[in-house]
């Protein structure tokens, strides 16, 4: 695998704005499979997302995961050591879902969990799926176990993320 100075020479000399150290842990979680097969040329990796900033302003969300700029919460440890964070879009999706637990409380869990069990450690095209999993077994036990009186409003995961963003000491 080239290192992120390698990618940065090439970038440069092609002048595509493709950032380096994105592209590399982009690859590096992934283990530099294309597929099923290893990258034999991490060059054509390159112009392959030369072509998709030309159609669009850059990588697919599903290829940066946590880079994107509208994602919020916990960071999650992946495989290879790269973070990753859920998207506003993911929230609301989950919001609907599971309206009646504390999502932003789940995902700090879930976070936690991911990063006190190293050996489970999940890839960015594996986090959606895992959380969906994990605030559905959560919305599954607070149906089944009696407890205290629904509260009528819990903030969704983005209105509490955004509230943790504007002042850290609420945790």
């Amino acid at each position: 695998p080239p290192t992120v100075a390698d990618v940065e020479s090439y970038c440069s000399e092609r002048g595509n704005g493709i950032d380096a150290q994105r592209f590399v842990d982009f690859h590096a979680t992934r283990g530099w499979m294309a597929g099923k097969a290893k990258v034999k040329d991490w060059r054509a990796c390159v112009q392959t997302w030369e072509g998709r900033n030309a159609k669009s302003s850059g990588p697919r969300q599903d290829d940066l995961g946590s880079d994107s700029l509208d994602c919020v919460g916990p960071a999650f440890v992946l495989k290879g050591g790269a973070s990753w964070r859920a998207t506003k879009a993911q929230l609301a999706t989950w919001a609907n879902a599971f309206p009646a637990i504390d999502q932003a409380q789940e995902l700090a869990k879930a976070a936690a969990w991911c990063a006190s069990n190293p050996g489970k450690s999940k890839t960015a095209k594996g986090m959606p799926r895992f959380l969906n999993s994990w605030l559905s077994r959560a919305a599954e036990r607070q149906m089944s176990s009696p407890g205290p009186a629904p509260i009528e409003h819990l903030p969704t995961a983005a209105e509490a993320f955004a509230l943790f963003d504007e002042d850290p000491s609420h945790v």
